[in-house]
């Protein structure tokens, strides 16, 4: 659309970007650019706008300034809720008291290769330890843990599914009668400490 007719009176606005204001016919002011129209003004500016653009094409990609200590800040609680479940997971390590009995021949057979064996994972004398649950605990008392669930987790491994602690894997390197007197030290130790049989009840 050509510009309108204007008066002679139109004048270069102050601010020098090539506008041309005036009245028309109907006496309304308008402004419009005049093509081609240069001024030392606009030149300056076009000029310093092509120096930016320049050097921003120059410098690549803008990357924003990363304010360290808004995101500390942030990150605060979720690292609080994060250790507060790690804490409430954590294995549920439980070491028990142990009295021991006068113990028969084969139940110090079973105390001197449950260290060799046992020992790292279940305590001394099964009182339990960060790595493994205390066999002298209710739990394993004979009416819920028979001597035959004993067998089964050294020869088989087990799964865990009362402590938060990983699978027992099985010990192929004890033998039947190792395993034998194993159970005769427990159940031992058991009686001395209280543990008897008890029937089992599901919950």
């Amino acid at each position: 659309m050509p510009p309108p007719a204007l008066p002679s009176v139109a004048l270069l606005d102050d601010a020098g970007l090539g506008l041309v204001a005036g009245i028309d016919s109907t006496h309304r002011l308008v402004r419009y650019r005049l093509p081609g129209i240069s001024t030392p003004a606009r030149e300056y500016r076009l000029a310093k706008e092509r120096k930016r653009r320049q050097r921003a094409k120059a410098a690549g990609p803008t990357v924003r300034a990363v304010d360290w200590r808004n995101r500390a800040l942030w990150l605060l609680p979720v690292v609080a809720i994060a250790g507060l479940i790690i804490w409430l997971l954590r294995p549920g390590a439980e070491i028990v008291e142990v009295r021991l009995p006068a113990l028969s021949a084969l139940a110090l057979t079973g105390q001197q290769v449950f260290a060799e064996n046992c020992a790292v994972c279940h305590g001394e004398n099964g009182a339990g330890s960060e790595q493994g649950p205390p066999l002298i605990h209710d739990i394993y008392n004979p009416g819920h843990h028979a001597d035959l669930a004993f067998r089964w987790a050294v020869t088989r491994g087990v799964r865990r599914h009362h402590w938060a602690f990983g699978d027992m894997p099985a010990q192929p390197q004890v033998s039947a009668s190792e395993l034998r007197a194993i159970i005769g030290f427990v159940r031992s130790v058991q009686r001395e400490n209280g543990i008897v049989y008890r029937p089992h009840q599901m919950r």
